[in-house]
């Protein structure tokens, strides 16, 4: 007997719904390690972090001008209109 094309997608679909390392009974290692290897690691994300801090800063002070741009922009429409 020939199968159906439905019958062929849901075993496909089946197998593909089984986790990892089921069919060995092994699980699947879904963790990474992040920690550092060597020293020079340990530098490079110290180094990392001291930007991302500098980076907000920046941004902090970028979105600060843009506020005062715009409340000036307001208040000189708003003296224009209002004389």
């Amino acid at each position: 007997m020939k199968q159906r094309p439905n019958d062929l997608l849901e075993r496909a679909l089946r197998r593909w719904k089984k986790p990892l390392g089921a069919s060995t009974g092994q699980q699947a290692a879904a963790t990474i390690d992040l920690a550092p290897s060597s020293g020079f690691d340990v530098l490079i994300q110290e180094r990392m972090r001291g930007l991302e801090d500098g980076l907000k800063e920046v941004r902090n002070r970028v979105n600060g001008l843009m506020f005062l741009v715009a409340g000036v922009v307001i208040v000189q429409v708003v003296l224009r209109v209002f004389p």
